[in-house]
Parts: C-alpha cells; sequence; structure tokens
C-alpha cells in the first residue's frame, strides 16, 4: 500500500469519528521531519485535543529526523504518534476520549 493510500483511509475514519483533519506538507517554511497529519479531537466539555501523526507504510521505519521530531513533541506534552495503520490512529482518538492515552511507540513490528 502506498503511503498516500492510508493517508486517505485515515482521513476518512477521522472524519467518520468527528475529528478535524489536516493534511500537511511539506516545504521551504517547514521544519524537516514535521508529521503528516494533525487531528483535532473535540472533547466535551473541553478544549479540543491536538494530534501529531507520522504516517508510515507497514515495514518502513521513521526516519532520525521523523523519530525526533516525535519525540520532541511529546517532551512538549504533545500527542504525536506514528501510525502505519488506520487502527493505530483511531485507537488513540479512542483512548484519548477515554482519558487512557499514554505516549505511543515510535516502532511497528510488523
Amino acid at each position: 500500500m502506498r503511503e498516500s493510500t492510508l493517508v486517505t483511509h485515515i482521513r476518512r475514519a477521522v472524519e467518520r469519528l468527528g475529528c478535524s483533519f489536516e493534511k500537511r506538507h511539506g516545504s521551504v517554511y517547514g521544519h524537516g521531519g514535521d508529521q503528516d497529519i494533525f487531528i483535532l479531537v473535540p472533547m466535551p466539555h473541553a478544549f479540543p485535543v491536538p494530534v501529531f501523526v507520522e504516517v508510515k507504510v507497514p515495514g518502513k521505519p521513521l526516519t532520525p529526523r521523523q523519530e525526533k521530531r516525535v519525540r520532541d513533541r511529546q517532551k512538549w506534552g504533545a500527542v504525536a504518534i506514528s501510525a502505519w495503520s488506520v487502527s493505530d490512529v483511531t485507537d488513540v482518538i479512542e483512548a484519548i476520549r477515554e482519558h487512557r492515552y499514554e505516549h505511543q511507540r515510535l516502532s511497528h513490528d510488523a
């Protein structure tokens, strides 16, 4: 599966869950290693929770720069994850909504 196909499937699932989805594109004004997707998870009686997602096809690891950006965001208290499947993202959204989210691993066991 191509990364763009996986992003499309993730977008559909995220929007079905009532979340905002933004595909981020690299540019000369961005930072290398920035995550591919920005999601806002609406929360009842609270501000929405931002989620940064680095999308990878199964079997492909994060680059060192991507890994550093995910760790940096997590260190700052943000929800930043790597995703090799739609369920990697939807599981995190459900965990956030149920107040049981914990920072995710950075590698994938294919």
